[in-house]
């Protein structure tokens, strides 16, 4: 980013204790003697081992290029010291709408195998327009309608083409992406099978979208019946035995060693299914099965799960678009993948594609035995992983932003957050602590912060609709302050002013033998055990979905875009607890954005009443 941007300042510790303190209110209620407690803990933390942490991390801010959190820390703690599987703990997924040039005859395909024309036709057509991205943006040009965020969005956009997380021992780590990235080529999977395909040419002109379909039918009509197993579905184990896998396979060949390096090196991959993965129940609507495919496929086969971005293609032409989360927030990614979708697939008279293919490569894979049984069982258990894994995506057109700014009068953000509080106690009957992602991207090398959702306001507008006792005019007034709290939380999450981020900087400044019970009493973890994990996107009005897993076994994962007249949810929770279930939260979901319409109309109705 550029150098104007400011740096990320450290908030006061006196002010960041406060807004601490305060979010504790839901969980400790009227119980004084807790508070009084806490209270005392805050002050002496402060007047002691408080001002040492805040003082060293001044320190660590003066010596940091760019931003005292990014440089050093971030992604280390909230990623690669993680050692969780990427699929579904970690990467997001995204969900096109389908391209209107297709036949329905092709998009009703949902039990025959293989791989069909307009399967290529489209996903050659999305590669292009990455490639046409990548273009403006190395050549410093500005995306349409982006000018306002063109200082945040190039940088980091352009270093998703080529980037890579690369498993290591304890703490995995990025690839280097040089700008402008000369690589040529990406990495296609079909049937597990790997292919370097090249598509910028030896001037750095892109080849045509036709030149790179011959390529993939080329591909996909030559594949045999030597297949190599499937080393990509390594990439979906935990992280330390993908790092042993991966030494070994460099270990017995120097083919596999430069097949690694040419995936890793790779602008993004593109995975071909020879299918077109259905519900898993048939009272399940279609594009659930869509999503379990974007999420992580047949038990994690024919993907690259560390790529930044796997552009996903079924042979029904259905689309989307998986990535590694750790290098960029999924904003950034789906603004990119939005503009893929502009235009529409090319009306052809012929299915024919006669033009030349670009130039491709097989990649062989060197395997022994330990490889193969590390394989299959990477395999099993990505799909225990999924098939404990329950997403779904609620599609709510009865209204959206326009009609809560304009007749709710309220903030569509706060008033989503305030659905989803709603929901989640009447799903699971108390209130707990929620995350929402609010970005910091206005600082130099800006990611995220918390915005702590839950709290007195918004525990008080829930017991209120929860309550039969309660008129229409208490709760929308319960509602407002809400989102007025809310508004005004994510102001200060953005602009440097919350505490959660400066809390874990005191923290992770601690020495060998330092401690303090602020940092160690149940209401500190219990503040932060996010069982409700949300994050917004954009609009998205070419997505049919988005989404990524729940951060907790007895939780939800909540991904979710806001659009003029329609929401979308896309909600992910564990089959395996008892107490969660994303289709009854759905339902919940559903009945909480009623009922909050109601409300504001009630309101609306008594305001002309007294005119």
């Amino acid at each position: 980013m550029s150098r104007l941007a400011p740096r990320l300042p450290i908030p006061g510790l006196e002010s960041s204790l406060e807004k601490y303190l305060k979010s504790l209110e839901p969980f400790i209620e009227d119980d004084n003697h807790t508070r009084l407690h806490l209270r005392t803990l805050a002050d002496d933390f402060r007047e002691g081992l408080g001002k040492k942490l805040q003082a060293r991390l001044k320190d660590v801010e003066k010596a940091s290029p760019t931003n005292w959190l990014d440089d050093r820390w971030w992604i280390k703690v909230a990623y690669h010291t993680d050692r969780s599987p990427l699929l579904i703990n970690s990467n997001w997924w995204l969900l096109y709408k389908d391209d209107p040039s297709i036949p329905d005859s092709v998009k009703k395909n949902k039990n025959e195998r293989g791989f069909t024309n307009w399967q290529i036709l489209r996903a050659a057509w999305l590669t292009r327009g990455l490639l046409h991205i990548k273009s403006v943006l190395d050549n410093g040009e500005q995306l349409p309608d982006l000018s306002k965020a063109a200082r945040w969005f190039g940088p980091r956009a352009n270093r998703l083409f080529g980037m890579t997380r690369i498993p290591q021992y304890d703490c995995d780590e990025l690839t280097h992406v040089p700008l402008p990235n000369l690589t040529k080529h990406i990495v296609v999977f079909a049937k597990s099978q790997t292919f370097k395909v090249d598509v910028i040419d030896s001037k750095g002109a892109i080849q045509g979208w036709e030149n790179i379909a011959k390529s993939f039918q080329s591909i996909t009509d030559n594949l045999g019946n030597n297949l190599d197993a499937d080393v990509g579905v390594m990439t979906s184990d935990d992280r330390d035995r993908w790092t042993k896998n991966r030494e070994h396979l460099k270990l017995l060949s120097q083919q596999n060693e430069t097949n690694l390096a040419l995936i890793e090196s790779a602008l993004f991959a593109v995975c071909l299914d020879d299918y077109t993965l259905p519900p898993r129940r048939k009272e399940h609507d279609e594009l659930d099965g869509h999503m379990v495919n974007i999420a992580g496929g047949i038990n994690g086969n024919n993907r690259w799960f560390d790529k930044s971005m796997s552009l996903i293609v079924e042979n029904n032409g259905r689309a989307g678009m998986n990535g590694e989360h750790s290098f960029v927030e999924a904003l950034v990614p789906s603004i990119v993948a939005d503009y893929t979708l502009y235009e529409n697939l090319p009306k052809k008279d012929s299915l024919d594609i006669p033009q030349k293919a670009c130039d491709f490569e097989r990649l062989r894979w060197v395997l022994d035995g330990a490889l193969v049984r590390e394989a299959e069982g990477a395999n099993e258990r990505a799909k225990r992983l999924l098939d404990d894994s329950e997403p779904s995506e609620l599609l709510f057109d009865e209204y959206g932003i326009d009609w809560m700014k304009n007749v709710a009068g309220l903030a569509p953000d706060a008033f989503i957050q305030m659905a989803l509080q709603l929901t989640w106690f009447r799903n699971q009957g108390y209130a707990t602590a929620t995350y929402e992602t609010a970005s910091t991207r206005i600082f130099d090398n800006g990611r995220t912060e918390t915005l702590r959702t839950l709290t007195s306001e918004s525990k008080r507008f829930v017991e209120s609709m929860m309550s039969k006792d309660v008129d229409s005019d208490v709760r929308y007034e319960n509602l407002l302050e809400a989102t007025k709290v809310h508004s005004r939380s994510m102001r200060e999450a953005s602009t440097g002013k919350a505490f959660d981020r400066h809390l874990l900087g005191l923290r992770l400044l601690l020495r060998p033998g330092e401690g303090h019970e602020f940092f160690n009493n149940k209401y500190f973890k219990l503040s932060s055990e996010w069982k409700l994990s949300t994050s917004g996107l954009s609009a998205g009005p070419r997505f049919n979905g988005t989404g990524f897993g729940a951060v907790y076994p007895d939780g939800y994962g909540i991904n979710y875009m806001a659009g003029p007249h329609e929401l979308k949810f896309g909600i992910e929770s564990k089959v395996s607890c008892p107490k969660t279930s994303t289709y009854d939260f759905k339902k919940d979901l559903l009945k909480s954005l009623r009922e909050m319409r109601a409300v504001c109309e009630s309101r609306q109705t008594h305001l002309k009443a007294k005119l």
